[in-house]
C-alpha cells in the first residue's frame, strides 16, 4: 500500500528546489498582484481626490489625504476644546501669548532673512506685498502685523507694499467673495495689482546676471500640467491649470528668457481659490504687461518656512527678476504646530513645543 504525500510538502519541496531567483520571483508576484489591487481601489475611492494630486501612485496620494484629514482633525480638535469666545489669534496678541509670539516672530525673521539673502544671491529684486485681509473681522492686532512686517522689510532693505488703505477703502463684500467665502475677489485682485503695477514700473528696466547652468523639472509646487475643477466649497467650484512645471500659469516657461520675470510667493491670497487662473492677481499682472512674465508660486495655507523652501528648492530656478512675497497676518499663525502639520509642504509631522503647550493650557484655562 503506498501513501500519498501530502500536497503541501510537495509543493514546500518543489519550491524549496527552485533556485533563488526564482524563490524571489514567486515571493514577489503575489504582493505586485496585492499592491495592483490596493492602487486600482485607490483610485476607485478616492478618485476625486487622488486625481489633484502631484503623486505618480494613488496609493501615495491616499496615504498623504487620510494623514492631512486626521491632521486637520487634531487641529480642529485642538481649536474646538477652547472655552466659548477664546480666539487664539487675540489670545496669542495678549500678554498670555507674548513669550510664544516672539519665539514665532524670530523663527519668521529666520527664514525671511534666508529667503532675501537667497533672492540676493541671484540678483532678484525683493518686494513684499502685505494683504490684511484678517482685519475686517479685528483689527486689535493691524498695528502688530503692519509694524512687524514694515519693520523686516526695513530692516533688510526690501520694499514694502501695503494693502491696508486700499483694500479698507470698500466693504469687505466687495474685496472678497463674502458672503460665500472671505478669499480675494476679482476685484480685490484688481487692487492688488494696480498698486503693484507701480512698483513693476519702478523696476521696468531691472534685470539679474545670473543663469542656472542646470534647473529642476518643476519650479512650484502643484503637479506637472494639472487641469481639474476643484470643488472645496460646493458653491464656488473653479478651474486650476498648471503648466508643466507645477506653477498656477497657463504657459511654459522656456530658457533662455527673453522677458523680464516676476515670481510670486504666497498663500491663497496669490494661488487664488475660487476663482479662475485668469482673474488672480499674477494673472492679471501678466495680462496688464505683455513685455513681461509673472509668475504664480502661491500655495494656499503656506507660510514663511514653506515660502522660503520653495524658493531654494524649485522657485528660484525661474531665474526671476523681481521676486514678490505676499504676506498676512495668518503668517505667524500659521507657525503654530497643528497648522503646519495641516499645510506644510515636506509632510513633516509636528511636536507641540513646551512653549506652546504652555500656551493652550493658559487658554484653556
Amino acid at each position: 500500500m503506498f501513501l500519498r504525500r501530502p500536497q503541501k510538502s510537495i509543493m514546500k519541496n518543489n519550491f524549496n528546489n527552485l533556485s533563488l531567483r526564482k524563490k524571489i520571483l514567486f515571493s514577489i508576484i503575489p504582493l505586485i498582484i496585492l499592491l495592483i489591487f490596493a492602487e486600482m481601489g485607490a483610485r476607485f475611492i478616492y478618485f476625486e481626490k487622488t486625481k489633484k494630486s502631484s503623486e505618480p501612485l494613488a496609493l501615495i496620494s491616499t496615504y498623504r489625504y487620510i494623514k492631512v484629514r486626521l491632521l486637520r482633525r487634531q487641529a480642529n480638535k485642538i481649536v474646538g476644546e477652547l472655552p466659548e469666545g477664546k480666539n487664539l489669534t487675540k489670545a496669542l496678541y495678549s500678554d498670555m501669548g507674548k513669550e510664544l509670539l516672539d519665539s514665532f516672530k524670530l523663527e519668521y525673521e529666520d527664514n525671511f532673512k534666508l529667503l532675501v539673502e537667497e533672492a540676493n544671491k541671484i540678483g532678484s529684486k525683493f518686494i513684499v506685498l502685505y494683504a490684511p485681509l484678517d482685519h475686517y473681522k479685528s483689527s486689535s492686532t493691524l498695528d502688530d502685523s503692519r509694524q512687524f512686517f514694515s519693520g523686516l522689510a526695513e530692516k533688510y532693505n526690501v520694499d514694502f507694499l501695503d494693502m491696508t488703505d486700499d483694500f479698507f477703502q470698500y466693504s469687505e463684500e466687495t474685496v472678497t467673495l463674502l458672503p460665500e467665502n472671505g478669499h480675494l475677489s476679482r476685484f480685490g485682485n484688481k487692487l492688488v495689482i494696480e498698486r503693484l503695477s507701480e512698483y513693476i514700473d519702478k523696476y521696468n528696466d531691472y534685470r539679474m546676471n545670473f543663469q542656472f547652468d542646470s534647473r529642476p523639472k518643476l519650479f512650484g509646487d502643484l503637479s506637472s500640467n494639472h487641469n481639474s475643477v476643484w470643488e472645496i466649497v460646493p458653491d464656488l467650484p473653479y478651474r486650476v491649470i498648471a503648466n508643466k512645471q507645477g506653477l498656477r500659469m497657463n504657459y511654459n516657461l522656456a530658457f533662455p528668457k527673453e522677458k523680464q520675470r516676476i515670481l510670486i510667493l504666497g498663500d491663497s491670497c496669490t494661488f487664488g481659490p475660487y476663482l479662475a487662473n485668469y482673474n488672480t492677481y499674477p494673472a492679471l499682472l501678466d495680462k496688464r504687461y505683455p513685455d513681461k512674465e509673472v509668475i504664480n508660486a502661491g500655495i494656499a495655507g503656506y507660510t514663511i518656512t514653506d515660502e522660503t523652501s520653495l524658493f531654494i528648492e524649485r522657485a528660484k530656478y525661474a531665474e526671476p527678476d523681481i521676486t514678490i512675497l505676499q504676506v498676512i497676518d495668518n503668517d505667524i499663525y500659521g507657525l503654530f504646530y497643528f497648522r503646519r502639520n495641516q499645510f506644510n509642504r515636506e509632510g513633516k509631522v509636528y511636536q507641540p513645543s513646551k512653549v506652546e503647550i504652555e500656551f493652550l493650557n493658559k487658554v484653556k484655562e
